[in-house]
């Protein structure tokens, strides 16, 4: 070829009246080089070629084609990869190469050419080689894969191509805290993907923190030629405590703690080393061994501080459906207690770990022991007032509270807020809360505004609950609601107004012949009667 040019060259310099030529010499760049092709490894659906140019190649190319007979191939062509599938390789880089070809079927041929070219260009013949795949291999499983991060699926890669046999897939589901009880189920066929060699398995929703166990009977899946799979029996092996075969774990997620789950039939309580706080729930739970000091803290707080404990691994338990612990010392009179529960302190039965949990407010408040006795007796009646000056305290005068033996933990207040005046009023008092509870729009008696006549009724101006009254560590009884006076008319009961709004309002236990100092004298008169209206509860019933 190279003669041709060179010749043509010399010919338009003649004919153009060149009469000088440079003397120049032939090249022979024979007929190309050649290329070994040799295969190996002959399997039912994967065979190994190697491709061998022979030395001075700069390219080759192969091509591996699914044929039951040889080809016409253009050198040309193969060496520019123009046939589909065919692989252009620089020589340089490697000067030759062995490829296993994975995708195969069973019992096929397959035809492989293979061209190259030197670095002057000169391509060499195509070579030629065939092979035939087996057909008696049974497809096994060569390894599976399941992501934590994509935990919706696992797949198994087999030793070839394998198609849904006849036999059944199942997904055995095992427990983190109940391994000896696993639940086994038949996949259906939505939820088995074949795709060549690889088989994907998607799993059951919503089910964190189960480990679980794919298994097949025999012939679930088969090859081209119908060799079936053997059976795959994968679990867990109760000697060893390993799981076998093909398995894997859906990601745990973590449960909430809720209020609801704190037990509090009260919020007091007086002996604190009987104390014992308990988070009850609808499912076992259990205790993370790995936990560390500090995972349950408990803290004591008051107007000047807050004190936190943390607790050891023996200050807490778990069993059944509950967590419990008690208290690491005694808390000062008027403490309230609170606690926190880092995640991870115990686990449900599938091992997901419980979420931090840390109340808003606290839970308990430790008091003294309450007594009947610290309801009854002699009290003076202090109060303020919103229509006055807050810092004013109003005497409203001496009552006392006396047993109702008609009604369980049952008293009747007398001379309350009109002294002689006053109509007894029945009120109750809870021993476990240290609470004295005064019955919403309990009538307290007749009082006279310019002339006009009014029932007035105790009220509550938050809800149609009963007044409480708490006993606090001096033996005082403090108002906690939103405590009203309202009037009504005496005939139909009709609520008119407020007579007084008090704030502050306490009974002081009485001692013999004290009187407390300093007090405004109590008001009769209304405050803002007619001019005020109540909105809701309009009329009562003597």
């Amino acid at each position: 070829m190279k003669k041709i040019i060179f010749s043509l060259f010399f010919a338009a310099l003649f004919i153009f009246g060149c009469t000088k030529f440079d003397e120049y010499g032939s090249e022979n760049y024979g007929s190309g080089p050649t290329v070994e092709i040799t295969v190996s490894s002959i399997r039912d659906s994967s065979f190994v070629v190697n491709i061998a140019p022979a030395s001075g190649v700069k390219y080759y190319s192969y091509w591996i084609v699914a044929s039951s007979s040889e080809v016409e191939i253009v050198a040309q062509n193969l060496l520019k990869t123009a046939y589909a599938g065919s692989v252009s390789v620089d020589a340089t880089e490697k000067p030759s190469i062995t490829v296993t070809y994975d995708k195969a079927l069973p019992f096929t041929a397959y035809q492989i050419y293979a061209v190259a070219s030197t670095d002057k260009g000169v391509i060499g013949e195509v070579s030629h080689g065939s092979v035939k795949t087996t057909d008696g291999e049974t497809p096994v499983a060569l390894d599976f894969d399941y992501d934590s991060k994509a935990p919706e699926s696992l797949t198994v890669t087999f030793s070839e191509i394998v198609s849904r046999g006849e036999g059944t897939v199942s997904i055995t589901l095992y427990k983190r805290w109940d391994l000896a009880n696993p639940e086994t189920i038949e996949l259906d066929e939505e939820s088995i993907l074949v795709e060549g060699d690889v088989v994907t398995v998607l799993l059951p929703d919503s089910l964190p923190g189960i480990y679980f166990a794919v298994s097949w009977a025999a012939g679930a899946f088969v090859d081209a030629v119908n060799n079936p799979t053997p059976a795959e029996n994968s679990g867990f092996n109760s000697s060893s405590g390993q799981f076998f075969g093909i398995y894997g774990r859906i990601p745990t997620v973590a449960f909430a703690v809720e209020s609801e789950n704190v037990v509090v039939e009260s919020p007091f309580f007086s002996d604190w080393e009987a104390f014992e706080a308990e988070l009850t729930f609808d499912f076992a739970i259990y205790p993370n061994a790995a936990a560390k000091n500090g995972a349950i803290k408990v803290v004591y707080s008051n107007a000047a501080k807050s004190t936190a404990f943390n607790f050891a691994l023996a200050n807490w338990t778990v069993a059944g459906q509950s967590l419990k612990f008690g208290l690491p010392e005694a808390p000062q009179l008027l403490d309230s207690i609170g606690f926190s529960i880092s995640e991870g302190v115990f686990f449900d039965v599938y091992g997901n770990p419980n979420a931090a949990y840390a109340p808003s407010a606290a839970v308990w408040c430790y008091r003294n022991d309450y007594r009947k006795e610290d309801f009854i007796g002699n009290f003076l009646f202090t109060y303020g007032s919103q229509y006055e000056d807050p810092a004013d305290i109003f005497d409203g005068g001496s009552l006392s509270i006396e047993e109702n033996p008609d009604v369980e933990n049952g008293v009747i207040l007398k001379n309350f807020y009109l002294g002689e005046d006053a109509e007894d009023i029945e009120a109750t008092y809870d021993i476990t809360s240290g609470k004295l509870l005064i019955p919403d729009l309990s009538v307290i008696g007749l009082a006279e505004d310019e002339g006009t006549t009014y029932l007035l009724a105790t009220y509550n101006m938050e809800t149609n609950g009963p007044i409480e009254f708490v006993l606090n560590s001096d033996k005082t009884l403090v108002c906690a609601s939103m405590f009203g006076i309202v009037a009504a008319d005496p005939d139909t009961g009709d609520l008119l107004g407020y007579w007084d709004k008090l704030v502050n309002a306490t009974f002081t236990p009485e001692a013999p012949a004290a009187r407390l100092k300093s007090l405004k004298s109590v008001k009769r008169q209304s405050h803002g009667l007619n001019i005020e209206k109540i909105s809701a509860r309009k009329s009562m019933k003597r």
